[in-house]
């Protein structure tokens, strides 16, 4: 796990368009994650969640696309969204009718439209160490 990790934060370092703050932010949380591991049962927040099978298996990025993986409520007046290598897909997804004040896209589209809100957004929910 801690290998795929680090080749998600080499990667996107490597993007010519990724602010320090995040970057720095995205090391914080790969070494708290370092530090604390994977959560186990004696984890108060955990308890009821076994995440054991996960420290076993083997992950990877890839580079391939592939089919989009849809999450709807079944209801054809709910929202639904269509993600595609973990990347919402807004052309497949149906996002009519958001609350007021909901806003869906991307950390990179955030970046570009509210980088300054979505700083200080991420730096209030980012556990201090």
């Amino acid at each position: 796990m801690t290998q795929l990790i680090d080749t998600f934060v080499k990667r996107t370092a490597a993007e010519s368009e990724t602010p320090g703050w995040l970057q720095a932010l995205r090391e914080q949380g790969v070494e708290r994650f370092n530090n604390l591991g994977i959560p186990e049962a004696g984890d108060e927040d955990w308890k009821y969640t076994s995440l054991r099978a996960l420290s076993s298996k083997q992950f990877t990025l890839s580079e391939e696309t592939t089919a989009g993986t849809a999450l709807d409520a079944g209801d054809p007046d709910m929202y639904r969204l269509v993600f595609e290598q973990g990347v919402l897909n807004p052309d497949l997804s149906t996002l009519d009718g958001l609350p007021e004040g909901v806003q869906l896209m991307s950390i990179r589209e955030a970046l570009a439209v509210q980088g300054d809100e979505l700083q200080t957004w991420l730096r209030s929910v980012m556990p201090q160490q």
